[in-house]
């Protein structure tokens, strides 16, 4: 089949009438501030199996991409051959280029409904891809669309949803607008929803309770400075899950699983994976218990900034090596999170633009307060701050020189040109920890030297257990408190004056689990090789007489 395609962005689709036409109004989001509903019309005609797309402005080539995916998966499905399809929208006063692939759904359910000659609600929209599988596509500016559709008077806003995060937010806007919001897992369920006489709707969010099962993790020795960070961070937990029980019942009953998790965690001693689901939960439920307010806005940033002066002082006078880097690493998060909702803040904002910033701010206190804390963690290993920068330079110089950079790398490129220089060598380990497999057979044997990284290890057990966090999660985790290790011990040696040689290629320079048999043997072997050459050319110097 020929397509001749063009585009739209965010769209979302609302029904035709009989004679052949059909049309869907779709969400589309510009910015955090600026969306509207876009009108796309299709006219079935009897023909040989063309579509032509007349839009305005032009179609980005996601979007194209997406039309002729939507076409391939109808076709597999209906035969298509006697028909052409007549496509336009027009949003020129809106946008200078349309694109992406968030009308996939409902362009879908256009011309499937065109093809069986049946009408489709007005009254209600949809968002997502469909590819020719049939496969729907999650995307993304679902709280901005739900607020747009609501304000242009539709009923209602189906969305394929991806993360929790995203939940949330849709569970917050739902309830502030007294909007539905309908999740749907397939193109038939929101083709027979599209096509259906019946108007009622099942609009509960569907919160997936993690079933992780900890009983097979063995008990551990907690930190006990970071464990009193952690304590900090679920009590406060647990204050927002009692203010968002009534209200939010299914979210609640996420969280609240989360929380467990979290103190059955701790008190196996794994700190580290009991602060991050923690932290994951208690901001999302600091976003359900706000009121969504420019007042709010503004004092929360207040606070935030507030604690970022107070938590500075702190890390600067950090004298481990553990304290100081983790400590600035979120401090730094904290800080660039608040220049971005700066920089994102206007004088008219919308509701799910308030929210989303109010998400961030969040986000940012809960690391500003971790920074506070983790900065009077004591490991003992005390080291020379001033060496950090020439040692970040030396490495972010090798890796933009011998491998493609990710976001870490980036983030710790920005970190070290700001003079965050503890924050910038913990990305470089999180990029290392990520990308580097060279040193995947050294882990099995590997044992931590220094307390954070046996968080960090620990940490991996638990990821290992985890299935929600994916099948990598455990080795990167483990290569990351890896490479903690070599960097402590790297620059601990030569703060107090230890010969080192260069970290860049740690294999060559470190054996890891030398209690192993293997390294025993490789050691007693070069023992031996180095005993037997100088003897074996005595020997042959004796038998030439010389």
């Amino acid at each position: 089949m020929r397509l001749l395609v063009a585009l739209l962005l965010f769209a979302s689709i609302i029904a035709a009438n009989s004679s052949g036409v059909q049309y869907l109004e779709v969400p589309a989001v510009g910015d955090l501030d600026s969306g509207t509903m876009i009108n796309i019309s299709v006219k079935g005609v009897s023909g040989s199996g063309i579509t032509y797309v007349s839009t305005s402005p032009y179609a980005g080539q996601e979007f194209q991409q997406s039309i002729n995916e939507v076409v391939a998966y109808i076709s597999s499905k209906r035969n298509l051959a006697g028909m052409d399809f007549l496509v336009s929208t027009d949003a020129s006063g809106y946008a200078s280029l349309l694109d992406g692939p968030s009308a996939g759904v409902a362009m879908g359910i256009i011309i499937k409904s065109l093809s069986e000659n049946k009408d489709i609600s007005h009254d209600i929209t949809i968002t997502g891809g469909l590819d020719r599988n049939g496969y729907v596509i999650p995307v993304g500016a679902l709280a901005q669309k739900a607020e747009v559709a609501s304000q242009n008077g539709k009923k209602m806003l189906m969305v394929r949803i991806a993360s929790v995060d995203d939940r949330i937010r849709l569970d917050k806007i739902s309830k502030e607008l007294n909007f539905p919001v309908v999740e749907y897992d397939s193109f038939d369920d929101a083709y027979n929803t599209f096509t259906a006489t019946d108007s009622s709707y099942n609009t509960n969010l569907n919160y997936q309770i993690s079933n992780a099962n900890i009983s097979s993790l063995q008990m551990r020795e907690p930190d006990p400075m970071f464990s009193y960070a952690v304590e900090q961070l679920l009590n406060d937990l647990d204050y927002e899950l009692l203010l968002a029980k009534g209200a939010y019942p299914d979210a609640y009953n996420y969280l609240d699983s989360k929380r467990r998790l979290a103190r059955d965690l701790q008190s196996k001693g794994y700190s580290y994976s009991a602060g991050n689901e923690a932290f994951l939960a208690l901001y999302k439920a600091r976003v359900l218990n706000s009121n969504l307010s420019n007042y709010e806005l503004i004092k929360l940033e207040e606070r935030v900034w507030d604690c970022i002066e107070s938590a500075r002082g702190k890390v600067m006078n950090a004298s481990s090596f553990s304290a100081y880097l983790n400590s600035e690493l979120r401090l730094y998060w904290a800080e660039d999170e608040m220049q971005k909702v700066n920089e994102s803040i206007s004088g008219e904002m919308s509701l799910s633009h308030r929210m989303l910033a109010i998400e961030s701010i969040a986000r940012a206190h809960e690391w500003c307060k971790l920074s506070y804390a983790i900065a009077g963690f004591n490991d003992h290993f005390v080291f020379n701050k001033s060496l950090l920068e020439k040692y970040d330079e030396d490495l972010l110089m090798h890796y933009y020189a011998n491998s493609e950079p990710n976001e870490h790398l980036e983030k710790a490129m920005r970190a070290y040109e700001e003079g965050y220089y503890g924050a910038s060598l913990m990305e470089i380990i999180f990029y290392e920890g990520g990308e580097n497999l060279t040193y995947d057979s050294d882990l099995t044997n590997y044992s931590s030297e220094s307390d954070w990284s046996k968080m960090m290890q620990a940490h991996s057990d638990y990821l290992g257990i985890n299935s929600d966090y994916g099948p990598d999660a455990k080795l990167s985790m483990l290569r990351t408190a890896y490479f903690y290790d070599l960097h402590a011990r790297k620059l601990v040696n030569e703060s107090i004056g230890s010969a080192s040689s260069d970290l860049v290629e740690p294999k060559e320079k470190y054996v890891f689990g030398a209690d192993s048999v293997e390294n025993k043997i490789e050691f007693i072997l070069l023992i031996l090789i180095s005993i037997f050459i100088p003897f074996a050319m005595l020997l042959n110097s004796l038998r030439r007489g010389l």
